[in-house]
């Protein structure tokens, strides 16, 4: 992976690459978790929440809207589930300061990796059960949509591209994905004093066409001071 920008202490929420880091206080170990998010229509929340409470063997006290939508399509549950293997918040949950959100366990594992609830965020049972430990009341909890990692080494560029929420593609339009990309990676180049050749750009948008979600790789060869990615396209 590439990992976002180190923020010690606290964990981070990536929605669009549906995966949680959680870095310690100083700054020495990450861990990582893929999670499952939000459905389209209950989308997870974003911004900077903390973790409110930790609670072990959590009892589901069904919201209204989510025992309405269930009982509508054929799928209903009771207003109250005791902990236990068909709890869907699993064995440890961890309540946000939005206390309608949680980061918690499943007992749907296929979950994980999908946009699956209605807007908490799951993780595998031991995942939960080690970040459950890891972290503490009040505790930061970073939420970002950032469906692109880049980071510059020794003259390459790694690139990871991931899939857009389709909320994010509708508010971005035709040519949204490409402009916050140019503005990612010129953010990333410009204290380098790199610039892209024609060349290199055209393979960095055949690895955002091909959301390529694994590290590419982008061989930098010119190595003067950027003008801009984005006035080449103007």
């Amino acid at each position: 992976y590439i990992i976002p920008k180190p923020e010690p202490g606290r964990i981070i929420v990536n929605l669009a690459e549906m995966r949680l880091y959680y870095f310690t206080a100083d700054a020495k170990k990450l861990f990582t978790y893929p999670i499952g998010i939000g459905e389209e229509n209950w989308q997870s929340p974003q911004g900077l929440l903390h973790v409110m409470q930790k609670v072990k063997n959590p009892v589901w006290i069904v919201p209204k809207s989510i025992y309405e939508y269930r009982k509508k399509n054929g799928d209903p549950v009771p207003h109250i589930v005791q902990s236990g293997p068909d709890n869907p918040l699993g064995y440890f949950a961890l309540r946000l300061s939005r206390p309608t959100y949680l980061i918690h366990g499943t007992n749907e594992p296929q979950s994980i990796g999908r946009r699956s609830s209605a807007g908490c965020i799951h993780l595998f049972g031991n995942d939960i059960e080690q970040l459950f430990h890891l972290v503490a009341v009040n505790v930061k909890v970073h939420f970002i949509n950032d469906p692109f990692q880049v980071v510059y080494i020794d003259n390459k560029l790694f690139v990871q591209v991931y899939p857009t929420l389709i909320e994010q593609r509708q508010a971005w339009g035709n040519y949204g994905a490409w402009q916050q990309l140019q503005a990612d990676i010129q953010q990333e180049l410009v204290s380098h004093q790199v610039q892209l050749s024609s060349v290199e750009i055209a393979e960095l948008k055949d690895v955002l066409k091909n959301q390529i979600v694994i590290p590419y790789v982008i061989h930098i060869h010119s190595l003067f001071y950027m003008q801009g990615l984005i006035s080449h396209y103007m």
